[in-house]
């Protein structure tokens, strides 16, 4: 689950401040994709994180629901450039934030968001390998969406792989979930087997 491409900018108490690689976004980019060629050239897929970008946060999602307002533009221009260097240099994976960025998509954090993982993240910027989720057993998700919302989101925004980095019931209860909605209609099976397809792909790859 590494590395870490968010930019925490000068002038912000970025969360982020001690895990970064640095304040503008070309210097993590060039260190951010030195990594993702280290680890892919040595067999071990990388995975770049958080997009579209935390570094303007100052609440940590661990605990609590951040909200970020800054203009798409913006983002665009600046958070979201280092992920598409990474995205250029065949990236495995990019995990997503649990960041809500209300100019963006105000309803869901990105980690949930259609628009984010499937509408930007696939669909605008190309990027065909696996997409994942935060850990899901974060307050900023857990404390505001029970299970079978989080997965029937997950589904419909094309995303691959859903963390549950914590003991506990949520494993359980979001495997029987992600059955139950496999059972559904086939356009949800089908979304199911391009995830695989995808993971199968990496794997081949890499193992």
């Amino acid at each position: 689950m590494a590395p870490v491409m968010d930019v925490a900018f000068e002038g912000t108490e970025s969360v982020m401040a001690g895990r970064v690689f640095g304040n503008t976004p070309q210097w993590v980019s060039d260190m951010g994709v030195e990594v993702i060629a280290h680890l892919q050239h040595n067999q071990i897929m990388a995975v770049a994180k958080h997009f579209p970008g935390i570094g303007r946060t100052t609440l940590d999602s661990h605990f609590e629901m951040p909200f970020l307002d800054t203009d798409f533009s913006m983002m665009q221009s600046t958070d979201m450039i280092p992920f598409e260097a990474a995205i250029v240099h065949d990236v495995s994976g990019i995990m997503l934030s649990h960041i809500c960025y209300t100019k963006i998509d105000p309803k869901w954090p990105a980690s949930l968001s259609t628009y984010i993982a499937k509408d930007l993240l696939r669909g605008q910027m190309g990027f065909e390998g696996l997409v994942l989720t935060d850990d899901l057993d974060m307050k900023s998700i857990e404390g505001h969406y029970d299970i079978p919302t989080v997965i029937k989101q997950i589904i419909l925004a094309d995303i691959d792989l859903a963390l549950i980095c914590h003991k506990g019931p949520n494993i359980e209860r979001a495997f029987r979930e992600i059955l139950k909605e496999m059972q559904g209609d086939g356009n949800t099976r089908s979304k199911a087997l391009e995830s695989v397809q995808r993971i199968m792909n990496l794997k081949r790859k890499y193992l």
